[in-house]
């Protein structure tokens, strides 16, 4: 059996190689020359070098309904739309954080337009396969582009990670101070 991602689903044991590899040249690109706003093109990028690793579609939308858990993804012809909004309100917020003197409210800030992005790209669920992985990639790029160390990933429980999502699914909206979005944001404070 192969590694198995915070949403349970296994990589076959061929891939596993070749999808660290990935996400380990992404990681060094990110602490390297972190993004100066969430751009739609880096998003593709960045899926582009892990789908390659996953032999999937890499990259580009999907173009087939998905579902995932109980939840269903927006259909194919919202998706396009729907990330550039996710993107250009967050930057928005991003942009008026860079300008807070104090670190604890940047912070803050941070961890809650990063949990927003997370949760609206995992319910777009904007390609076929890699979802998970690659917003987890946006997160860390986040936090590094407002100068701070990411969350620690790699203690993250898949089970109370799920469950934030899932209450995101069900109960959240576009908005980003939803409170349907507290438990990520919990989760990942509990990551820095």
């Amino acid at each position: 059996m192969g590694d198995e991602s915070p949403r349970g689903k296994n990589d076959a044991p061929e891939q596993v190689p070749a999808t660290t590899q990935a996400l380990l040249l992404l990681h060094h690109q990110l602490f390297d020359a972190p993004p100066a706003t969430l751009q739609v093109s880096d998003l593709q990028a960045w899926h582009a070098v892990l789908g390659a690793a996953l032999g999937i579609r890499a990259g580009a939308w999907r173009t087939g309904d998905v579902t995932f858990g109980s939840y269903y993804g927006l259909p194919p012809s919202e998706i396009d739309a729907a990330v550039h909004a996710t993107y250009a309100h967050a930057n928005e917020h991003l942009d008026y954080l860079s300008y807070l003197p104090d670190a604890a409210d940047r912070l803050e800030g941070v961890v809650m337009v990063s949990a927003y992005v997370h949760a609206r790209l995992i319910r777009i669920h904007p390609f076929e396969d890699g979802n998970g992985r690659t917003a987890r990639l946006v997160l860390t790029g986040q936090f590094l582009t407002a100068g701070f160390d990411p969350p620690n990933l790699s203690r993250l429980s898949r089970d109370v990670y799920l469950s934030a999502l899932n209450r995101y699914n069900h109960l959240g909206t576009d908005d980003l101070y939803c409170p349907a979005l507290d438990p990520l944001k919990k989760v990942i404070l509990d990551l820095l």
